[in-house]
């Protein structure tokens, strides 16, 4: 069998061009600055929710969350702009460089946007699954 490497990474350059190019004058950013001002999308996680063995390979499952966060006077914009994202990241499925085949991704939620404690900015997040195989 052989040996993985982890698709966490390759996928998250994936979605951060495929964002870009479909949300460009919003700033993309895997850790914002500590009191970096909204409007802004996060990639908040790429997590390894499981790994499968197969006779060739290993298959990642990989759960990424994606925040937004905007200061508007209300909720629309952050609504419109995690649809953005969806639409961007599922349509095509997203392809990653590396000898990575992705070949199933599911969205898996989102949650609507909500006031934050400043009582001005609005945080949206949606979740998306990614199955991952690494080529041989």
């Amino acid at each position: 069998m052989t040996a993985l490497s982890s698709a966490a990474y390759p996928l998250q350059v994936a979605l951060v061009n495929r964002i870009e190019a479909a949300l460009p004058t919003w700033n993309i950013s895997e850790k914002p600055r500590k009191n970096q001002p909204p409007p802004y999308i996060e990639i908040f996680s790429v997590d390894i929710i499981s790994t499968i063995p197969t006779k060739t390979t290993i298959v990642e499952k990989l759960r990424v969350t994606i925040n937004v966060f905007d200061q508007s006077e209300n909720s629309d914009t952050v609504k419109d702009c995690i649809d953005d994202i969806r639409a961007a990241i599922t349509d095509p499925n997203i392809v990653i460089d590396g000898n990575f085949y992705n070949y199933l991704q599911i969205h898996e939620r989102t949650e609507s946007s909500r006031l934050q404690r400043d009582n001005k900015t609005w945080k949206g997040s949606t979740v998306f699954q990614f199955n991952i195989r690494q080529g041989s």
